[in-house]
C-alpha cells in the first residue's frame, strides 16, 4: 500500500532528479521518495509513469522555477496520478492570488489527502484559519534564508496545528534546525542532483544550486562524466542525515 500523509510515521526527503536519472537501477535503488514537477509529466511521460506506480511522490507545478502548467490541467494531473502529498496551485510572492488559486482548486479536486497550502511570506491568522477549515492538513513553507523560514514556520506552528512541508533546502545542514520539531512532516531538495551535475560531492562540503527546467536542466555546464555516482553519494549522504 502506497504511504499517504496520513501513515507517515517519520519524515521524508523527496529528491527531485531529472525522471530520466530517476528511472536508472543505480539512480531508482535509493529513492523511494520522489519529487516530479508537473511539466516533466509531459516532457518525460513514460518515465513519470513508472515513477508514480512505483515511487512515493510528491509533486508540485513548477511555480519556483517560472514554466508552471495551467492550473486547470494541473488539477487535473492530481486528479488522475493521486500523488503522496502535493502542493496546491499558488502563485509566487503573492499571497492573495494564492488563496484564490487554493479556493479554486478544492472545489476540483477528488481528494484532499496529501494536499499542500502554501506559506507565501508571513502567512495571515485568516489564512491559516481556512486552511484548517478546509480540510488541508499540511502547509508548504518555500525556501527562504534559514533563519526567516524558521520564523514563518513557529508562526504557523503558533496559530494553526498544522503540518509543515519545507518546500525546497538551502543546504543538508539546515536539516539540523529542525531534527526536535515534530511538526515537520517532509521536505523536497534539488541539492543531490544539482551539486553532482555541477561536479561536486556533499561529503566534501561542496554543492551547487540551479533551477531545474520544464526541459532538463536551464543551460548549465554538466558534468556527465560521473554523475550518477555523484548523485548516488549526495542521495546517500543527505539520507545519512538524523533529522
Amino acid at each position: 500500500m502506497k504511504a499517504t500523509w496520513k501513515n507517515l510515521m517519520s519524515r521524508f526527503l523527496y529528491h527531485q532528479v531529472p525522471p530520466k536519472l530517476q528511472v536508472i537501477p543505480e539512480v531508482s535503488q535509493h529513492l523511494e521518495h520522489v519529487a516530479i514537477l508537473a511539466p516533466h509529466v509531459k516532457t518525460y511521460s513514460t518515465e513519470c509513469e513508472k515513477l508514480f506506480q512505483e515511487k512515493k511522490v510528491f509533486f508540485d507545478n513548477m511555480v519556483f522555477e517560472g514554466t508552471p502548467l495551467p492550473e486547470d490541467e494541473y488539477i487535473e494531473m492530481i486528479n488522475t496520478y493521486r500523488p503522496e502529498l502535493y502542493v496546491l496551485p499558488d502563485k509566487k510572492d503573492d499571497p492573495v492570488a494564492t488563496w484564490e488559486l487554493h479556493k479554486h482548486a478544492i472545489g476540483k479536486l477528488k481528494s484532499l489527502d496529501g494536499a499542500m497550502a502554501v506559506a507565501q511570506g508571513i502567512p495571515s491568522e485568516e489564512y491559516l484559519t481556512w486552511v484548517k477549515e478546509a480540510g488541508i492538513k499540511i502547509i508548504a513553507v518555500p525556501y527562504l534564508d534559514n533563519y526567516n523560514r524558521y520564523a514563518i514556520i513557529k508562526f504557523i506552528q503558533y496559530v494553526a496545528p498544522l503540518h509543515v512541508h519545507l518546500l525546497g533546502i538551502e543546504h543538508p545542514s539546515e536539516l539540523y534546525l529542525y531534527n526536535n520539531d515534530h511538526a515537520i512532516l517532509a521536505a523536497d531538495t534539488t541539492l543531490a542532483y544539482t551539486s553532482a551535475a555541477l561536479g561536486h560531492l556533499l561529503e566534501q562540503g561542496q554543492y551547487g544550486k540551479f533551477k531545474i527546467s520544464d526541459g532538463t536542466t536551464e543551460r548549465q555546464a554538466i558534468k556527465e562524466e560521473g554523475l550518477v555516482d555523484r548523485l548516488v553519494k549526495n542521495i546517500q549522504y543527505i539520507k545519512s542525515i538524523n533529522w
